[in-house]
């Protein structure tokens, strides 16, 4: 039975969106596969994101202080350095 407009495959997979709150990385190598939808108002230090492309994942108040951000590219509008 195909989906109907209201109920889209892509409205599904956001029911299941994970955000983190409030936790603090610390000297961490992050990757693709460790990310998570969502960020609020975390603290990333000293964390490596060397060479990321960052795509569909929100990081909404959060801290960066010492990463590595270099040739890290971005495509979430939440992103803010």
């Amino acid at each position: 039975m195909p989906l109907s407009r209201r109920m889209t495959t892509s409205n599904i997979l956001r029911i299941f969106t994970l955000m983190i709150e409030g936790k603090i990385f610390e000297k961490e190598v992050m990757s693709q596969t460790d990310m998570d939808d969502k960020y609020l108002g975390c603290t990333f230090e000293s964390c490596n994101m060397n060479g990321m492309t960052i795509q569909d994942t929100d990081f909404q108040h959060c801290e960066f202080r010492g990463c590595n951000l270099s040739m890290m590219t971005r495509y979430s509008p939440h992103f803010k350095y």
